[in-house]
């Protein structure tokens, strides 16, 4: 039976892979590909580990597209597997060219030595995790390179000696398969010139009961088990490492090992080496070959990467001293100790706390003889008081003279040095002037007396200024204005430009004669430069320096209305940048900022004086081109900024690929105002993203009226159960053995009083966005139990109705127990409801999916997997999952009665599940041929328009009686 099952499966993976081969997407051919072949399961550990490295790798380039394949030889062997291997691989594989193979252990080494050349010709091979290697296993193959996998299992020999110093008795646990035999050579050629006296016991492929029972036999505190492959249950499976730790936790001795992976509480531990060690070696050699070297010239890898890293809780188990061991023997599970982990931080600690008790004893000291030395002073200063108040009182007297001469003095300069601004004035009539010190401060130099304060004025004034200047000034002479008051830039003699408040006020008398004039000078540069920056601020992005959306709103008007007038059509298009929030999660913000500075350069250097561009959001960018007389001229703008990302941008010194999308709208054909322009462009923008990025497309009145009609049909899905505009219909199920209908699918339907009936490929996808969905599938959940409970209080016989579930039902934190509320409420039978999920929404999380599923198949409703072949599942999944039937995929079935090779696929999928003990149901049966076949095939149930189509409750319960 066993063996059965597994040529079924092989089967099945030749014939799926096949069949999905031709629908790859662009994306995969348009990239270098790398197939990584792993010797094991993808549920060992050491395959995640060597994948893990790998994948840190190359997931900078962006350029390569990584396959898999799992031989899982340790749970599958012998001639027949490997032939059934070769064959699949060579029928998936035969159009598929790749740029390099990584494979993984021996005996995926060992299979690409024999089979690479003819399944893949000279393709470079890279291996890794490979140990006993020789040259001569490649012999004449010089596309051939790699990294050895030696574990030294003589030093853990040798560690098992330095920590038991008694020991007697190694228990050396191996299995079957190339790696195994492998290794147990391995530890034999390391005893042979061992110089102790310890008795080896070699067991191969043995089941726990018996190994618990040899070792039992031996003495505890003098034996070890040294581990070199995989344990065997009772009924001679082998047990997954990743499981070891409840088997291990059964054997009282000390455990050693080789690899990282098996390291847990229990094991003491070893000279081990690092799958992720050998995956990212590999993923260099991999990365020299895209970049162009030959592998020829890439050395084979063989030095020793292993550690000495033992268990810290298993060490203090069997009593060894930690403080003893050497230097080079690493300890992980250590608990947290503050003084180990800070000690010279500690010591320092303590000696700053001496040190300042030292200062603070020297300060103590230092302070009493202070106390000493102020009591003698203050004696003395009382001798000296009493002469003090004599001279005091002369000195008050002088003082009150001296103060009333210098009061008016003293207030003036106080007055000018205190102020910052430059005190002027000037005489009309004797051409004199006073200037405070300030003006040197500002301007470098020192104003002779002999100089002319307002020629002088005029050379200092730079030349854009001046005439401004002077006939502001005139104006205040003619009586034009109460004060003079003008801002005006001058140049100093230390050749900087400067922002100056000028002040004043002119006497003048009754012939209108200016007499004298003075005022201040006010340094105002300062004030300039933040009102410069705010205005910059508001009109222009910090980041990359474009103009920013209000500066493209302040000049669209009228940039519009001139290329308007001379005939000429305005276009805006808005640019987007595809993904990159993807960037920033991944490489920083600080690199996603640089790439936008990057490609505003990019931009600036390609636009010319007749296109203007501003920075709008985080990613998006504002392009207005004027003067466009055609539809091809826009057309062809578009084509080149797409042509500017077809190449990756270098930002610092890594290479990304970037797309954009871009939509455009045209003024007076699509909108008559800027705004209107703006939204417009945007809904083009987003049409463009959901047909794939890296496109543009123009605006047209029906992206509106979808926006428009999806806006009011979520609208209407908020108030369709409360104006009772859903139905649901049953589409029912046949069983092809005796023709009786058993179960039936439960379908919605909405018949809108606004809208009439919306397609269920409108609106669910809408429900489900607005996670609308949620609430809708409870009313469904609700009254198809509460139907299927009448039906069996009418006497009908139990009908098994399906209901479909939502990727937001399911991860609903209340929808189990609203699933077993309802059942409860309706007192339906819970094996009377089947859940149906997708085959994707499982995929999705399989772990977290699977402890649902679980749970509500412990409810007792039944689980039906829906369009089964559509995804990215993988068999060994499909073997835990716990579903009652598996439901194939309409578009299996549609040319089943024209194609032998969907005839094939199919067969084996129902020979497959039946193996399982899953039900197969055929969705869309639509012709009598299609039946036929399906019959003949031994599928279970059919569903399709051959039999019926979804019918009311009414209906079906005619059929039913």
């Amino acid at each position: 039976m066993e063996e059965k099952l597994k040529k079924g499966i092989i089967i099945f993976i030749i014939f799926l892979s096949a069949f999905f081969y031709f629908k790859m997407t662009v994306r995969a051919d348009s990239h270098k590909k790398i197939l990584i072949l792993n010797s094991y399961s993808e549920e060992l550990q050491w395959v995640k580990d060597i994948q893990e490295g790998i994948e840190d790798v190359l997931q900078y380039k962006n350029e390569v597209f990584l396959y898999y394949e799992y031989m899982d030889l340790k749970n599958n062997n012998g001639d027949m597997y490997i032939d059934m291997l070769y064959d699949f691989y060579k029928e998936k594989y035969k159009n598929t060219k790749f740029e390099m193979i990584i494979c993984t252990d021996n005996d995926a080494l060992e299979f690409m030595v024999k089979y690479g050349e003819d399944l893949f010709g000279k393709t470079p091979v890279i291996f890794c995790g490979v140990n006993n290697f020789t040259k001569d296993i490649l012999k004449g193959k010089t596309n051939y390179t790699g990294i050895v996998e030696e574990i030294n299992v003589k030093e853990t020999i040798l560690s098992m000696m330095y920590l038991q110093k008694d020991i007697k008795n190694v228990v050396v646990v191996y299995d079957n398969n190339t790696t195994g035999k492998i290794n147990e050579e391995l530890v034999r050629n390391s005893i042979v010139d061992l110089e102790h006296d310890i008795n080896f016991y070699f067991y191969k492929d043995m089941q726990l009961k018996e190994l618990l029972d040899e070792i039992y036999i031996l003495d505890n505190n003098t034996t070890a088990i040294l581990v070199i492959g995989q344990f065997k249950t009772d009924d001679g499976k082998y047990i997954p490492y990743e499981k070891n730790k409840n088997f291990i936790s059964q054997f009282n001795v000390p455990i050693y090992v080789c690899w990282d992976f098996l390291l847990n509480e229990e094991v003491m531990g070893g000279k081990v080496i690092r799958g992720y060690d050998q995956g990212q070696s590999a993923a260099d050699m991999a990365i020299k070959i895209l970049d162009g070297q030959k592998i020829e010239d890439i050395q084979i890898k063989e030095e020793d990467i292993s550690e000495f890293i033992f268990n810290y809780n298993a060490l203090i188990k069997y009593g060894i001293n930690i403080e003893e061991l050497p230097s080079d023997y690493k300890i992980i599970n250590k608990p947290f100790s503050l003084y180990d982990s800070y000690k010279m931080q500690i010591h320092i600690i303590i000696g700053v706390i001496i040190f300042l008790l030292i200062l603070i004893g020297i300060l103590i000291a230092n302070i009493k003889r202070r106390i000493i030395t102020e009591k003698e002073l203050n004696r003395n200063y009382d001798e000296l008081n009493v002469v003090y108040e004599e001279l005091a009182a002369i000195e008050e007297s002088l003082e009150m003279q001296y103060n009333e001469v210098q009061a008016s003095e003293e207030r003036y300069k106080l007055a000018v040095d205190g102020s910052n601004d430059i005190i002027w004035e000037y005489d009309f009539i004797t051409k004199e002037h006073y200037i405070s010190d300030k003006f040197e401060d500002l301007f470098g130099y020192k104003l002779t007396y002999n100089e002319n304060l307002m020629v002088t004025f005029k050379k200092l004034i730079i030349e854009e200024d001046l005439d401004r200047v002077t006939t502001l000034f005139d104006e205040h002479l003619n009586r034009k204005s109460e004060y003079f008051k003008v801002e005006c830039r001058v140049k100093n003699n230390f050749n900087e430009i400067k922002w100056v408040l000028i002040r004043g006020k002119a006497l003048i008398n009754d012939k209108n004669t200016p007499i004298k004039m003075s005022g201040s000078i006010t340094d105002i540069t300062d004030r300039k430069n933040i009102e410069e920056k705010n205005k910059f601020l508001a009109f222009y992005d910090q980041l990359t320096g474009l103009p920013n959306k209000q500066m493209f709103l302040d000049k669209v008007d009228d940039a519009l209305l001139v290329n308007l007038q001379e005939g000429y059509k305005g276009v805006v298009f808005l640019v987007d940048i595809d993904n990159f929030k993807s960037i920033n999660d991944t490489l920083g913000h600080d690199y996603g900022d640089e790439v936008l500075k990057y490609i505003s350069k990019m931009f600036l250097n390609t636009l010319n004086t007749d296109e203007f561009i501003c920075k709008l959001d985080a990613d998006e960018f504002l392009i207005l081109r004027l003067g466009v007389k055609s539809r091809e001229d826009i057309d062809k703008f578009a084509l080149n900024i797409l042509d500017l990302f077809k190449k990756p941008i270098s930002v610092k010194e890594k290479n990304i690929f970037i797309t954009v999308s871009i939509g455009i709208s045209i003024f007076l054909k699509d909108a008559f105002t800027k705004n209107e322009l703006l939204m417009n462009s945007d809904i083009a923008k987003y049409k463009a993203k959901e047909k794939g990025n890296n496109r543009y497309l123009f605006y047209n009145e029906d992206m509106s009226k979808e926006i428009i009609r999806k806006s009011q049909l979520i609208d209407g899905l908020r108030r369709a159960i409360d104006k009772s505009e859903f139905k649901l219909l049953y589409q029912p199920q046949v069983n092809l053995s005796d023709g009786r209908v058993e179960n039936a699918e439960v379908l919605l339907r909405w018949n809108s009083d606004e809208f009439g009936n919306v397609s269920p490929g409108e609106f669910i996808p809408l429900a489900e966005q607005t996670e609308l969905i949620i609430s809708i599938g409870k009313w469904v959940l609700m009254n198809t139990c509460t139907q299927s409970k009448k039906w069996i209080d009418m006497g009908l016989y139990p009908i098994t109705i399906a209901v479909n579930v939502s990727v937001a039902q399911l991860h609903q934190d209340d929808f189990l127990y609203e699933l077993k509320n309802i059942l409860e409420r309706t007192k339906l039978p819970a094996e009377c409801l089947e859940i149906e999920i997708t085959e994707s929404i499982v995929m999705s999380n399989i772990e977290e999916n699977l402890k649902i599923l679980n749970k509500i198949k412990d409810i007792g409703a039944k689980i039906a997997l829906d369009d089964f072949g559509t995804g990215y599942s993988s068999l060994s999944y499909l073997r835990v999952l716990p579903i009652n039937k598996l439901k194939l995929d309409k578009s299996f079935i549609d040319n089943i009665h024209l194609s032998s090779h969907d005839r094939t696929i199919v067969k084996c999928i129902i020979s497959l599940a039946h193996e399982m003990n899953i039900i197969v149901v055929a969705e869309g049966v639509e012709l009598k041929e299609q039946f036929d076949i399906l019959k003949e095939m031994g599928c279970d149930k059919v569903q399709g328009y051959y039999f019926s189509k979804p019918i009311s409750c009414d209906e079906f319960q005619l059929l039913i009686k």
